[in-house]
C-alpha cells in the first residue's frame, strides 16, 4: 500500500496538533517521499555491490589479458628490430674488419 499525498498532510495536520510545527516538520522529514517498496533495502544494496564487485573482476581479468597479449606483441616487434639491427652490425663489422685488412695489406706491399 503506498501513501498518497492526501494521507501524507492528514498525518503531518495530527503531527502539528500533537507535537507542534517545528517538531511535526522534523518528523515528516524522516519519511521517505515516495513508498516504502521504492527505498532501497541493505539485502539491495549488499546484491548490487558483489554484482559491481563482480563486473570489476571480469573488466580486471579482460584487461589483464589484453595487457598481455599487447606486451607479448610488442617484445615480438622488438625481438625482431633487434635481430635485424645486430644483424646490420656483424655485417658493417666484417665489411670494416675486411677493409681493415685490405688496407694494411697495401700498406705492407707498399713498404
Amino acid at each position: 500500500m503506498t501513501v498518497q499525498q492526501r494521507q501524507r498532510r492528514h498525518l503531518q495536520e495530527a503531527l502539528v496538533n500533537t507535537l507542534g510545527t517545528e517538531s511535526a516538520d522534523t518528523l515528516m522529514e524522516y519519511l521517505p517521499p515516495v513508498g516504502w517498496a521504492d527505498v532501497a533495502t541493505k539485502a539491495d544494496l549488499e546484491h548490487h555491490a558483489a554484482a559491481t564487485k563482480k563486473d570489476l573482476e571480469h573488466l580486471a581479468d579482460r584487461f589483464d589479458k589484453k595487457l598481455e597479449a599487447t606486451e607479448h606483441r610488442i617484445m615480438a616487434q622488438v625481438d625482431e628490430k633487434l635481430k635485424t639491427q645486430f644483424y646490420w652490425l656483424v655485417m658493417i663489422m666484417i665489411a670494416l674488419l675486411s677493409l681493415q685488412g685490405a688496407v694494411v695489406t697495401a700498406i705492407i706491399k707498399l713498404t
